[in-house]
């Protein structure tokens, strides 16, 4: 919430952390569960992270923006040590986390974070705020298309499988076991 003239006259800036408004602690709770489904689901999740600081806590773009940098990395940090000793299901002796990758991507990302603070600085808040808005909805476009043709591929290869029988349900397997035991004794 932005109070003006409540320190200094003319001078504008952010409520106190205390007294926590109701808002706050919604926003606060739609954050974590927020930030709990993208780290599950391996992203970032900075592009629904802006809106809701900007929303439930009152902050303008660019302070909304830092903030959620900032979540995103305590989440990273967290996903990170919740895994760097967890092993890949499928090959023996190796972590799940690919550190090769890791090695290509991090001067790649931190090459994009330095050149995002810059753009940050350099223009002003509805600009950044229009760009991030049309970037969200292209990649939004992007993923239902993508997922449009995953589902086509998928049903393609459905229909050319021959029809495998059904799993008979639990209580017909059980019916036939018992009927192969009474035919035995």
């Amino acid at each position: 919430m932005s109070i003006c003239g409540v320190k200094e006259e003319g001078l504008c800036g952010h409520k106190q952390v205390f007294p926590v408004e109701p808002i706050e602690i919604g926003g606060l709770i739609v954050l974590a569960l927020t930030k709990g489904l993208s780290s599950m689901a391996g992203i970032g999740g900075g592009g629904v992270s802006v809106p809701i600081i900007m929303e439930m806590f009152f902050f303008s773009t660019k302070p909304a923006i830092a903030i959620s940098s900032f979540a995103i990395f305590l989440t990273s940090l967290t996903t990170f040590f919740m895994n760097f000793r967890e092993k890949h299901p499928e090959k023996e002796n190796v972590v799940i986390i690919d550190y090769d990758l890791v090695a290509i991507m991090m001067p790649t990302t931190l090459a994009g974070a330095q050149i995002g603070s810059l753009i940050l600085v350099a223009f002003p808040s509805v600009t950044i705020l229009a760009t991030l808005t049309i970037i969200l909805a292209l990649l939004t476009i992007q993923s239902v298309l993508k997922a449009i043709e995953i589902t086509r591929k998928e049903n393609k290869e459905r229909e050319k499988k021959p029809e495998v029988q059904e799993e008979e349900a639990p209580a017909e397997a059980v019916a036939k076991i018992q009927e192969k035991e009474e035919e035995v004794v």
